[in-house]
């Protein structure tokens, strides 16, 4: 029987968004990093269970210190909120103002593109993937430096991860998985 260690849901879950980014599936590819988000903010979190404060002390912590990232942890909440529920750009946070709308954006034309239709909005930040994407990997590689360092962390960290999804992968008899 199989399961994950932090590290393991780290690597394979860059990845995982590393592939779906460069095959342009963008929705996926955030709706994962925003999934992984949630777990990564869980492990860290005291409390039991995930939640929009524990996402958001995660990237507060993690994440933005990527100087690139022009959003902010409520953004990114709002973003993941928005995403999951209704694959749209518009939360609940953002429309009470609590949040920008994050508009995602390649390089070069395609920002200046971006840039054009937000104009003057200021409910609207522009947010490259692939900045994104870095920030996150760097913020797990820095999660990953603070749980080796913090014996309580790495504690909470190794308790909580026991209870992770646990499976059989198949054997070479089975031929393909399935």
């Amino acid at each position: 029987m199989s399961s994950l260690t932090p590290m393991d849901f780290g690597v394979d879950t860059l990845d995982a968004i590393q592939l779906l980014h460069k095959r342009g599936r963008y929705p996926q590819f955030l709706v994962l990093l925003y999934s992984a988000i949630d777990t990564l903010g869980w492990l860290a979190a005291i409390d039991e269970w995930a939640t929009g404060a524990s996402f958001k002390d995660w990237v507060n912590r993690y994440m933005l210190p990527y100087d690139d990232l022009t959003c902010t942890a409520e953004d990114l909440w709002g973003a993941r909120n928005a995403l999951l529920h209704t694959a749209t750009a518009e939360s609940k946070v953002s429309r009470q103002g609590q949040a920008r709308q994050i508009w995602y954006c390649g390089k070069g034309r395609s920002r200046e593109l971006l840039d054009q239709k937000i104009g003057a909005r200021k409910d609207v930040v522009p947010v490259r993937t692939v900045v994104l994407l870095r920030a996150f990997a760097e913020g797990t590689a820095r999660f990953t430096d603070a749980i080796n360092n913090d014996g309580l962390l790495a504690d909470r960290v190794k308790k909580k991860s026991e209870h992770w999804l646990h499976w059989v992968p198949p054997s070479e008899f089975d031929g393909p998985a399935a």
